[in-house]
């Protein structure tokens, strides 16, 4: 996945904090409408609870495009700030996945927002033989809520940097409201 940096610019110098990027996840349980998500904010990893989102699907019957092997139906939503295109096949009646997307007739093989920012396409699609392993590294991060989770990564950013300053230093942040992230805005706001 690269590394992420983040950066402040104060006059005449430019702070930097850059590490390797932690291995995100994000995994739905229907039974419990839970989703949880593995995600990094600068030093520490998370494990970010929320229930299953609703999506409303607006839908285009007339509008058809093949994906591999598989002719895919057109959908479009909003969905905490981004429009997105989504393109389904209804060869697999399944209403998940990629990412938080679900409640659509079939299996998406494609999505995007309509800046192409996020972008995701199946690549290839697998029968698996036997369960689906699911990760067990839950006891070793910190369980948080979204609520928290957009605190910690929104409204106090480099928080947890100023514990690392020396006695007296601190850093001043202004966040302006412009994310780039998937999610720009909760419902909640």
């Amino acid at each position: 996945n690269g590394n992420l940096e983040s950066g402040v610019t104060q006059k005449d110098f430019d702070i930097k904090v850059v590490q390797k990027a932690v291995e995100g996840y994000t995994v739905m349980d229907k039974s419990k409408d839970s989703l949880k998500s593995k995600k990094a904010i600068i030093y520490n990893t998370y494990l970010v609870y929320e229930t299953i989102p609703v999506f409303k699907w607006d839908f285009d019957n007339n509008e058809t495009k093949k994906i591999g092997d598989y002719i895919c139906k057109k959908a479009t939503t909003t969905f905490r700030g981004r429009n997105y295109i989504a393109w389904y096949t209804l060869d697999f009646p399944t209403q998940f996945v990629p990412w938080k997307f679900n409640g659509l007739p079939g299996l998406i093989m494609e999505v995007y927002d309509e800046t192409y920012r996020y972008h995701w396409i199946a690549q290839k699609i697998k029968t698996l033989n036997g369960a689906v392993k699911m990760p067990n590294d839950q006891s070793n991060y910190a369980k948080i809520d979204l609520k928290k989770y957009v605190e910690l990564e929104y409204d106090s950013p480099l928080t947890s940097n100023n514990a690392r300053l020396p006695r007296g230093a601190y850093t001043v942040t202004t966040f302006k409201g412009n994310r780039n992230a998937m999610e720009i805005k909760f419902e909640w706001e």
